[in-house]
């Protein structure tokens, strides 16, 4: 006869190890981290219950990862465990006070200081032990089942903040660190860009991405990824001279080592309790991923005392922030119809519990990305959701759809408006090119008016709403004929508030070009696109009258946003707004080309680059702009000049390869005498 409790606990164990799988191996993972961790409690909770049903074969009995067929595998000199985890304030008082029992039992009478503890931010990576002989890196074993792992040293060598050597342990035989390989988030935009642009699948998450670099059998690969890690632990003699995890730390931070440099020490629950709540919200602002924080007893002496299971040490514990990463079902997919016409569809989601928020709707970004990960209503997916980034869909769970589950077909016709929508040449998105479209109107206003653009004080959301709702507002045209009578019968207004909005409206026209021309919203035109563009052609007619070949050749520019640009100025709309423009005074030329100063430079572009003696580059960047150059952070082979100061490095090199002509201090001032 089966026993109930032993079938439970072989259920747990196979989802377990299927997971584990998933995630260590295939890097491919099905559930979330608050998931898989909810999964490994209830199998916990059974066998501190049952203990006389574990199975031999249970999850409890190992660590972290399985080892894969890539590298070598090593053993590890000490044991790499895993940290139990904590989730509320109950957890890490219970941590704290277990952990003081300890050392009182050992020494046999009151301790009543209380202890110190060290707080560190858990970063969201591949752990890596690194073993320094004599100075030099010697190997390198990721966690792997936390006895062996996989020798990577090759791939090591080439995380970039890294040592190779330490000078003052050229003496000491052995010493290992410990640390987490991570990939920081801009570096994975970019690199989910490239791979992208090369057809291939995009990482699910930075912490897949630096798992999967740092295990590539070709190290060139792995170093092109540009992983970087924080060292967390010391292991040997030498650490255990020091004795205080955090003085370990800080001397591992002289000594050049990548350290976390948010490290708090505490010694009371209110301190630690009050440091993670404002981490929960701080860590958004950071360019690597954190879901935790590691709270440790900071006297590496007592961590014999305190002791450690089979799979984690006592004398330190994690604790998770609230979940990022959740799974939920697709019901249907909307669309939404952007600022510039863009028809953006959204996933409408089964409401799931995610960071604090209860979260029904998440972004699919544009309609290849749909085709590309097989999006389909009724799915069960993967979504995440990071900083202050609307949620987003990172994959579909394909062993959980349906039999009958159909692919979805984008639409053709606006679902606004109604019109045909369009597909540029070469562009991910589909757009509705009608400017009257009344899912467009409220936001292009918007837009116009805001601070960035023409900056027009009163014409708020609430606002814009209500005069585009009583039909006041029908187009950017529009903004310019409001009359007082008009605004007179609209709610909450007054005389005085109407005088203040025409005056704004009428200040307006005195904005630069540049100005009115990201206010319009051009589909890829922001500020700096507007600048060069205004800076090239002078005026907008010359700018309409510009072919895309010499719209592409301004630096800065490029093939897709000068494909972008032509298209929306050929069109009937673009046209006839600033031609009404021009009729009500708006500034439709650069005030370049209003000024009787000279420009010799107008259209040569500059890059500085090294120290100069008697300049600052702020300053240089702003006399030469004075001249007409557009003055630029990189180098390529549509930039005329490099100014060059001392230590100019790799953009020297770059330019030499290109043959940009490379000028120095002496020229820059000559045009001074001009």
């Amino acid at each position: 006869m089966n026993n109930p409790i032993v079938d439970q606990m072989r259920t747990l164990i196979l989802e377990i190890e299927k997971h584990r799988r998933k995630y260590y191996l295939e890097e491919n993972p099905e559930i979330s981290d608050a998931e898989y961790d909810s999964l490994e409690r209830k199998l916990r909770k059974l066998e501190k219950t049952y203990p006389k049903l574990i199975q031999s074969d249970s999850p409890s009995f190992r660590v972290g990862g399985a080892i894969a067929d890539l590298h070598p595998p090593k053993s590890h000199s000490t044991p790499m465990l895993s940290l139990d985890n904590a989730y509320d304030e109950e957890e890490i008082e219970e941590f704290l006070r277990k952990a003081q029992e300890s050392v009182q039992e050992s020494v046999q009478e009151p301790v009543n200081t209380p202890m110190l503890y060290t707080a560190e931010l858990k970063i969201d990576g591949l752990s890596l032990g690194i073993t320094y002989r004599y100075g030099s890196l010697a190997h390198a074993i990721t966690r792997g089942d936390g006895v062996t792992g996989e020798e990577v040293t090759a791939n090591a060598k080439t995380i970039r903040n890294l040592p190779f050597f330490i000078p003052s342990w050229k003496d000491v035989e052995e010493v290992e660190v410990r640390g987490e390989v991570y990939l920081s988030k801009s570096r994975f935009i970019r690199l989910n860009e490239l791979r992208l642009d090369n057809n291939q699948e995009p990482f699910a998450n930075p912490r897949n991405a630096a798992s999967g670099s740092l295990r590539l059998l070709d190290s060139s690969e792995s170093a092109a990824r540009g992983l970087n890690i924080f060292i967390y632990q010391a292991l040997g003699p030498w650490a255990d001279e020091i004795g205080s995890h955090k003085t370990i730390l800080e001397t591992l931070k002289k000594l050049c080592f990548p350290v976390n440099p948010h490290t708090f020490s505490f010694k009371h629950l209110e301190e630690i309790v009050k440091h993670l709540s404002n981490w929960q919200e701080r860590r958004k602002t950071l360019d690597y991923e954190t879901d935790g924080m590691v709270i440790k007893v900071d006297n590496c002496s007592l961590h014999p005392i305190i002791g450690a299971t089979s799979k984690f040490p006592k004398w330190a514990i994690a604790y998770k922030f609230q979940a990022e990463q959740a799974t939920t079902r697709v019901n249907s997919i909307s669309i939404q119809v952007g600022r510039t016409g863009t028809l953006t569809p959204v996933a409408e989601l089964e409401p799931v519990s995610l960071a604090g928020t209860t979260v029904s709707r998440a972004t699919l970004h544009n309609f290849e990305e749909i085709v590309r990960k097989d999006i389909r209503a009724g799915d069960r997916v993967f979504i995440e959701k990071g900083g202050d980034i609307i949620p987003k869909v990172i994959k579909v769970i394909l062993s959980q759809r349906a039999s009958d589950s159909k692919a979805y077909v984008p639409p053709t016709s606006c679902p606004c408006c109604g019109q045909p929508v369009e597909k540029e040449h070469d562009q991910v998105a589909i757009r509705c090119v009608n400017l009257s479209c009344p899912e467009q109107i409220e936001r292009r206003i918007r837009h116009f008016a805001a601070r960035k653009a023409m900056d027009i004080r009163g014409l708020g959301k609430e606002w814009v709403q209500q005069l585009v709702a009583k039909g006041l507002l029908t187009d950017l045209p529009s903004i310019y004929h409001l009359k007082k009578e008009q605004l007179l019968p609209l709610e909450r207004t007054g005389e005085k508030w109407i005088e203040n909005l025409l005056r704004e409206i009428e200040q307006s026209k005195t904005r630069p070009f540049e100005k009115v021309l990201f206010g319009v919203g051009i589909p890829m035109v922001g500020e700096k696109a507007a600048e060069l563009l205004v800076n090239h052609f002078l005026s907008f007619e010359a700018m309409f009258a510009a072919s895309e070949e010499e719209i592409a050749s301004i630096h800065g520019i490029g093939d897709q946003m000068a494909d972008s640009i032509t298209h929306h100025l050929r069109l009937e709309s673009y046209m006839s707004t600033f031609n009404a423009f021009k009729g009500l005074g708006l500034q439709l030329k650069s005030e370049k080309n209003m000024t009787d100063a000279p420009m010799p430079l107008l259209g040569k572009t500059i890059v500085i680059t090294g120290t100069l003696a008697n300049w600052s580059r702020v300053e240089a960047g702003a006399f030469l702009k004075s001249l007409g150059a557009n003055v630029t952070s990189s180098i390529s082979k549509k930039t005329n000049f490099l100014l060059a100061g001392e230590k100019a490095g790799s953009k020297l090199a770059k330019a030499m390869k290109l043959e940009v002509k490379i000028v120095d201090e002496e020229w820059l001032e000559s045009w001074q005498k001009e």
